[in-house]
């Protein structure tokens, strides 16, 4: 059983405190040996640098949006018969937005948004924009959802880079 609860515990000081308590073991090791396990550890070391550093991993802001994303609501009757898409689909766009992939995310919740409307309000058509159309003719409580805004936020957000 894993000890660790990410909703109870802090991975950030965590691995602070791990990494401060290894470089201490270290420190006093490097009397005993010779020069191999101080270059191990300066690449072990050189390798974590580099995902905070040169990939800019912020892991204390990566726990802070993934405990801050929302909590994802089924009814049990789809629960039961579809869980895994809708929970896939949104867990990914969590772990986009977690670690600061805006488009990645974008994308999943976009995807996730056309997924529920084709299979649980069994609305077809080719065009997202189609879809959500006679989705909130069929259901007008979909009407206060804005889906279509935030389809139009998507196209922006993920053709963006073509524009600069």
């Amino acid at each position: 059983m894993n000890p660790f609860d990410p909703l109870e515990d802090n991975p950030t000081a965590l691995i602070d405190n791990a990494f401060d308590w290894l470089l201490n073991i270290l420190i006093y090791a490097y009397e005993d040996f010779e020069d191999q396990p101080e270059k191990s550890f300066k690449k072990a070391w050189g390798a974590w640098r580099f995902f905070t550093e040169g990939l800019d991993l912020d892991f204390s802001s990566i726990n802070k949006k993934w405990l801050a994303a929302p909590e994802l609501f089924i009814q049990p009757h789809v629960a039961q018969t579809e869980e895994s898409p809708i929970v896939k689909l949104y867990n990914e766009a969590v772990k986009a937005y977690a670690f600061g992939y805006r488009i990645a995310s974008m994308t999943m919740c976009r995807a996730l948004m056309e997924y529920m409307l084709r299979n649980h309000y069994n609305v077809q058509g080719k065009a997202l924009k189609n879809i959500i159309a006679i989705a909130e003719q069929r259901f007008p409580q979909l009407k206060k959802l804005k889906m279509d805004g935030k389809r139009l936020f998507a196209n922006k957000l993920l053709h963006n880079y073509e524009t600069g």
